[in-house]
Order: C-alpha cells, then sequence, then structure tokens
C-alpha cells in the first residue's frame, strides 16, 4: 500500500482566489464609500444655497457666486494641473511620493505669491473691486491658496486610493460651510462678507484635514524650495492637458454666472 501525497491543486487555488476576494471586498467598500459621500456633498451643497439664498437675497446671492466662480477658475489656472499629475504618476509609480509632495509644496507656494502680487497691484492701481467689492475683495488672498492647496493636497488621497480618506475631507469641507453659515443665519449676522469668509474657512480646515492625512512630516522646506525640476516639468506637462479640459467643462457650466 503506498501512501498518495494530496492533490496540492486545490489549496493554490483557494490561496490564490482570497487575494482576488479580498481586493473584490476592498473595491466594493470604496465604491460604497464614494457613493455615500457624493450623496452627502450634494445634500450639504443644497443645504448650503438654500441657507445663502434665504440669508442673502437675489442680489447677495449672485455675489457670493461670482466670487466663488473666479476663485475656482483661478484656483484650476494655478495649479497648472499639478493635481492630475500626482495622481498620474502615484498610479504610475514613476516618481516618490515625497517628490511629488515637494513640486506641489512649491507651486502652491509660487502661486500664492503671484496671486498677492496681483490682488495688491490690482488694488492699488484700480481698485479692490473684482466682482465684490471692500474687505471682501482681500479674501481673494486667502481663498486662493486654499482652494489650490485642497487640490493639490488630495490629489495624494486619490492617487494613492485612499476613497475613504479623500471621501472624509470633501464631506468635512461642506459640513464646516454649511455649519458656520447656518450659526451666522440663526444669529442674524449673515452678508456677503461673512458668508464668503465661512466658505475660505471651510477650505482652508479641509486643508489642515486633509494635510495631516497626506503626513506633516513628510513635507521638506528645503526640498519644497528646491524641488526636482525635471520631475515638476513632467508633473505639469502631463497634468495640464486635462487641466485644460476641465477648465473647459467649468466654462461650460458656470460661464453664465459672469454674463447674467
Amino acid at each position: 500500500m503506498t501512501l498518495q501525497t494530496p492533490d496540492p491543486i486545490p489549496s493554490d487555488a483557494q490561496v490564490e482566489q482570497q487575494p482576488v476576494a479580498g481586493a473584490r471586498r476592498g473595491l466594493l467598500f470604496s465604491i460604497n464609500v464614494v457613493f455615500i459621500a457624493q450623496i452627502a456633498i450634494y445634500g450639504l451643497a443644497f443645504c448650503l444655497r438654500v441657507v445663502l439664498a434665504r440669508g442673502l437675497g437675489d442680489e447677495g446671492l449672485g455675489t457670493y457666486s461670482l466670487f466663488f466662480v473666479a476663485v475656482l477658475v483661478a484656483g484650476a489656472i494655478a495649479n497648472v494641473g499639478v493635481g492630475l499629475g500626482n495622481i498620474y504618476f502615484l498610479n504610475k509609480g514613476a516618481y516618490s511620493y515625497d517628490e511629488l509632495l515637494s513640486g506641489s509644496i512649491f507651486v502652491l507656494g509660487a502661486s500664492s505669491l503671484v496671486a498677492w502680487a496681483f490682488l495688491v497691484a490690482y488694488g492699488i492701481i484700480l481698485e479692490p473691486d473684482l466682482f465684490v467689492s471692500g474687505r471682501s475683495y482681500w479674501l481673494y488672498a486667502v481663498a486662493l491658496p486654499s482652494v489650490v492647496g485642497y487640490v493639490l493636497l488630495t490629489s495624494f488621497l486619490h492617487g494613492s486610493s485612499r476613497f475613504g480618506a479623500l471621501s472624509g475631507v470633501a464631506v468635512a469641507q461642506g459640513l464646516i460651510g454649511v455649519a458656520v453659515v447656518g450659526v451666522l443665519y440663526v444669529l442674524d449676522e449673515l452678508d456677503v462678507f461673512s458668508a464668503l469668509a465661512g466658505w475660505v474657512a471651510s477650505f482652508l480646515l479641509a486643508d489642515i484635514v486633509a494635510l495631516f492625512l497626506v503626513g506633516f512630516k513628510r513635507i521638506d522646506v528645503r526640498r519644497a524650495l528646491h524641488p526636482r525640476w525635471a520631475v515638476l516639468r513632467d508633473q505639469i506637462r502631463y497634468g495640464a492637458q486635462g487641466q485644460v479640459a476641465n477648465l473647459a467643462q467649468l466654462f461650460n457650466y458656470r460661464l453664465d454666472q459672469f454674463l447674467v
């Protein structure tokens, strides 16, 4: 009587199926998280719109919308597509996380300096009046860097397939915006300036959350001041192509607000 060794195929097949099943469960979980987050984001945006319409009226809401769209367009131009480049190269694995982060911080700093110089020059040569006037005009100085920072930081969460964290940052931004505006409305203190300040604050706080998730310790100031130019050039060269399409879509959806 001879002993037969068991057929290894069934056990091997089971081992191979476990990672596949785990990957499928992870994918389904990510899809569900993103889907639920999208529902929450649209719901929060609707609530914010209702409160703003009631608190600001037609004229105030129109002014708010002009500022909002102007910042989105300027932010889309100012990040020069680096956010999309980050997503691509993180998935491709061509460059390290820290190299891409250094280039992104450099772009954030450079675009902020350019924006501040433009705002000061515009305010001195003409007057502080660009869709909004007075103290609301100077909110651009905080709004643009906060939006650019949001796009760049969340691109690392997207590129690393951290969809739960990405959705959490987006929902947090919406919650903060609704909470601030809602409190101001209840206190009867809601005007265009405070509404815009609340919107800007929501992005600033979302940036802090995103930076915490990306990793404060990963930021190297020395490397951010002197990034690898070849890497940054590739980030811009690849990302700018997709950013042109995003800008075209943004203008298609939002241009009417400038014309009305």
